[in-house]
């Protein structure tokens, strides 16, 4: 490919095309120390139509530097989903990207790249290149494992709008939204509230109760008895009365081995009158709340 010098002005800047979302400008400084030390090393790529392919960056740069002629190479391509593709694989290949716009720019090659080579999503041979999947292709490019190539996919594609939205904003963190999106995409939003703010392992406990809560509530449903004499109980407050039964038995069991320790160990022989009056309030309290509950369910 040939690399031409053609005037900044020229170039054509397509909305919303850049994989990149967002520029630092500390980044951009940077660059620009660069060209000025070595200049511009890699031209940057437009199509036939002047409209910029690659090189978002290092063009902005040259225009705060105050050139009005660029370096590019100019590439035909066979649609404008290869085009598409080539500035995906130049931004994952230089690993440019912060790690959100890499999952989305991922997320959007699996998409073309599936479409490009419909054989890759289908079982047999993958020795050639038609056939090779998008997770083997996209980690030859990367150097990074299959397996992370997935994960890292999931978290787009398998992720409710306001799921993705939180991540975006910061408000679930990255193992957070690798929890969640082991859940269907229509039911994620019913916990996303109560894992904003948690821990890893609360978010897992979580997602764990909740799981376990649709299964109890299927059983429910197949029981003839319960479909006989049971009221009749909306599925959003059943999962949530489900998901509290389990809370509830965990924390008295967590109780229940504290407090033996508490008398097996005779701990509390070494503590003053304060801690002592402190655990009798507590556990007064406790004794009547449980009272209440035990009533209320009948036992």
């Amino acid at each position: 490919m040939e690399t031409i010098l053609i005037n900044i002005c020229d170039v054509k800047i397509r909305e919303n095309w850049n994989i990149r979302q967002s520029v630092i400008k500390a980044d951009i400084n940077s660059l620009k120390a660069s060209i000025l030390m070595t200049g511009l090393r890699h031209p940057i790529t437009i199509n036939n139509a002047f409209e910029l392919v690659s090189g978002h960056r290092r063009l902005q740069a040259c225009k705060d530097l105050g050139w009005d002629k660029v370096p590019a190479v100019k590439t035909e391509f066979d649609t404008e989903m290869h085009e598409r593709l080539a500035h995906i694989d130049e931004n994952i290949e230089a690993k440019s990207l912060n790690d959100k716009d890499f999952e989305k720019a991922l997320a959007e090659r699996r998409r073309i790249y599936e479409l490009l080579h419909p054989q890759s999503t289908k079982r047999g041979p993958k020795d050639d290149e038609e056939h090779k999947s998008f997770a083997t292709d996209t980690a030859e490019k990367t150097g990074i494992s299959e397996d992370k190539i997935r994960k890292l996919t999931k978290r787009v594609e398998g992720a409710s709008e306001e799921v993705r939205a939180s991540y975006e904003a910061d408000d679930i963190t990255s193992s957070q939204i690798d929890e969640i999106v082991k859940l269907p995409v229509d039911e994620q939003n019913r916990i996303l509230d109560k894992i904003k703010g948690a821990s890893i392992a609360e978010t897992k406990m979580i997602v764990k109760d909740y799981v376990n809560a649709k299964r109890n509530k299927e059983e429910l449903k197949k029981s003839k008895k319960e479909k006989e004499h049971a009221p009749q109980v909306e599925d959003k407050r059943l999962l949530e009365a489900i998901i509290t039964s389990q809370r509830v038995v965990r924390a008295c069991t967590e109780a229940e081995i504290m407090l033996n320790e508490l008398l097996l160990g005779s701990k509390y022989e070494h503590l003053d009158k304060t801690y002592i009056d402190n655990i009798k309030v507590t556990l007064n309290n406790l004794h009547e709340k449980l009272a209440v509950v035990i009533e209320k369910i009948g036992a």
